[in-house]
């Protein structure tokens, strides 16, 4: 099983966001991160890294203006 810890990297300082996050899902306003209980949150961004290894997802946050 592969269990990762998500992290948004905003100007070059990283933040770690949510662990045991089984689930990650590209949606219309962002990215959805579910962990191992159920919960979510909505990240606006873009995926950066992916680390297999180290069981980490970056997220680069969003910074253009809607």
């Amino acid at each position: 099983m592969c269990i990762a810890t998500v992290y948004v990297d905003e100007a070059g300082r990283m933040e770690r966001v949510m662990q045991d996050v089984i689930s990650v899902e590209s949606e219309n306003y962002g990215i959805l991160l579910t962990t191992i209980l159920g919960e979510e949150k909505l990240l606006e961004g873009k995926i950066k890294d992916i680390d297999f290894l180290k069981h980490s997802v970056i997220v680069e946050k969003d910074t253009s203006n809607k």
